[in-house]
């Protein structure tokens, strides 16, 4: 798989100061899609998951393929990034956008992706938030101008 687009999520799931959702999302994405990575045998989907305190764990390789947007078969072709938190009713940490700025321009150079084909999951699956109605897209795209 040749990574063109990035596509961010969030957990949907409150995350407070110092929380860590690995080990849920893990057992959650071993239970709906059994898809264990080549990396490190873990379940989840995302290729990037980043927890509150701006830790950047990697779940899967850039070239593998995904299981976080099944729609225009976007788990063939983008790197996924789940941001932990609800942030339909919260926002991310400042540590969260630091690390998603470092970690979507170390992205953008690595595999040539534009900061225009970096997309919500919404863009794909409509009834879904993701990743929140506080992340903004622009917002988004100019972190990594």
């Amino acid at each position: 798989m040749t990574p063109k687009f990035v596509v961010l999520h969030h957990s949907a799931v409150f995350s407070a100061a110092g929380s860590d959702q690995y080990a849920g999302i893990n057992r959650t994405h071993k239970e709906r899609f059994n898809l264990p990575s080549k990396l490190n045998g873990s379940y989840v989907g995302y290729q990037y998951l980043i927890n509150n305190f701006g830790q950047v764990r990697q779940c899967r390789a850039d070239d593998e393929i995904g299981a976080h947007c099944k729609e225009n078969r976007m788990n063939f072709q983008s790197i996924g990034i789940c941001l932990e938190g609800n942030f339909d009713v919260q926002k991310p940490s400042d540590r969260q956008v630091f690390a998603l700025r470092d970690l979507l321009k170390r992205l953008a150079k690595k595999h040539n992706i534009k900061k225009e084909a970096v997309m919500f999951h919404t863009n794909y699956a409509p009834y879904k938030t993701c990743p929140g109605k506080n992340i903004k897209r622009d917002f988004i795209r100019g972190i990594i101008a």
